[in-house]
């Protein structure tokens, strides 16, 4: 998956949503990253999370968060945000991948230029922009799929009032 991003990671800010295991945060970590936080609402999960996190030594750039996703995101990027890079790995066919998105924006939770990882299902169609994110691309593998959004920038949304 990183292998697709548009940029490299260096001393991003990086969320990690239904982060799981949290593996691809702490791969973000590994590739230079400057912090991470990450999202599980599973308690037996947040706590592998963090032995990973210590197994790795990343505990000081690194935090473990619970909370239900979508509803958590507003107190989350208060507290932690916004984020340069943000990785959305919900429960397939629930349309989480979505609303997730939707929150992000009402949140603020994304930098302007940052990116948005969405792993999904094939069968969800993703929208191509939400507001001020807009799909750069999307890609299949298997029964995963991956849409890559970015915020627009400030000089984008100036351009876009301009013309």
């Amino acid at each position: 998956m990183f292998d697709i991003l548009p940029h490299q990671l260096d001393k991003e800010r990086v969320l990690d949503l239904f982060a799981g295991s949290g593996a691809v945060g702490i791969e973000a970590l590994s590739r230079g990253a400057a912090t991470a936080v990450f999202v599980e609402s599973n308690p037996t999960a947040s706590k592998i999370i963090k032995e990973n996190l210590k197994a790795c030594d990343f505990t000081d750039i690194a935090k473990v968060t619970g909370g239900k996703l979508p509803g958590a995101l507003a107190g989350i990027v208060r507290k932690d945000g916004p984020f340069d890079l943000v990785f959305v790995d919900p429960p397939y066919e629930k349309n989480l991948a979505k609303k997730t998105l939707a929150a992000l924006v009402r949140s603020e939770g994304i930098t302007p230029g940052g990116l948005v990882v969405v792993e999904h299902s094939p069968r969800d169609e993703m929208p191509d922009e939400v507001s001020e994110l807009i799909m750069v691309t999307e890609k299949t593998y298997g029964s995963t799929a991956l849409s890559i959004y970015e915020r627009k920038t400030l000089e984008d949304a100036q351009e876009n009032n301009d013309g």
